[in-house]
């Protein structure tokens, strides 16, 4: 996952996809103690679903925020 001023790219194995963030977009986790599960959407693209530590996820979810794009940070957290 990588996050510059201008996209958001996630790539894995043969799944690449990237997501311009002038764009609205929606960044979900879901996360417990040890695990967050993240997933990115936005229109015309595929969704990107992901697994990762809680802490990976809140600096995303931070840094995304920080960006000031239009962008929904959505957080869920189960104990």
């Amino acid at each position: 996952m990588v996050l510059t001023d201008k996209r958001l790219v996630y790539k894995k194995y043969s799944a690449l996809r990237e997501y311009a963030l002038d764009h609205a977009g929606t960044l979900d986790i879901e996360a417990t103690k040890s695990t967050a599960n993240v997933e990115i959407v936005q229109p015309d693209r595929r969704t990107a679903i992901l697994s990762t530590t809680p802490l990976a996820a809140s600096s995303l979810a931070r840094s995304l925020t920080g960006l000031k794009k239009p962008w929904k940070v959505n957080v869920a957290t189960h104990t």
